[in-house]
């Protein structure tokens, strides 16, 4: 559902980031990321060839639909950390406009430590997780 006054994607950003780096620690940051993973259900159903992100260790599923010049973002992924970091994705650009998401790219990953979300999977993954919302629109 869209919201009225929707805060912009550059002030939840910002209060991700906070959030992220008032974290002390990677342990800290990991259970962090396993909590929101673990309340997110993720999307079993999506566990398919064709809406799995390629080249990334972990496997990531997305399905992306565009109405109304607003996104619409489905996922899930085998990691319990990666379903807490794409659930940050998910409050950030659910219900964007394409410009929106644009303008705004996943800057809060540089907060995440790589001890606890490897770079491979932050560059394979999570980015190539970003780069296919335009695919659809």
């Amino acid at each position: 559902m869209i919201q009225e006054k929707a805060e912009e994607i550059s002030v939840v950003q910002a209060r991700w980031k906070a959030r992220l780096k008032r974290l002390e620690d990677c342990f800290a940051q990991c259970s962090f990321l396993l909590s929101l993973g673990l309340s997110n259900p993720g999307n079993r159903e999506l566990r398919r060839e064709d809406y799995r992100i390629p080249g990334c260790q972990t496997a990531i599923w997305q399905k992306v639909n565009w109405e109304n010049g607003r996104i619409s973002i489905r996922y899930d992924s085998d990691s319990v950390l990666v379903l807490g970091v794409l659930s940050i994705f998910q409050e950030l650009y659910e219900e964007r406009e394409i410009r929106e998401i644009r303008e705004n790219p996943p800057e809060f990953l540089e907060e995440i430590s790589e001890e606890v979300i490897y770079r491979e999977i932050r560059e394979n993954g999570l980015r190539r997780y970003y780069e296919n919302l335009f695919r659809a629109s």
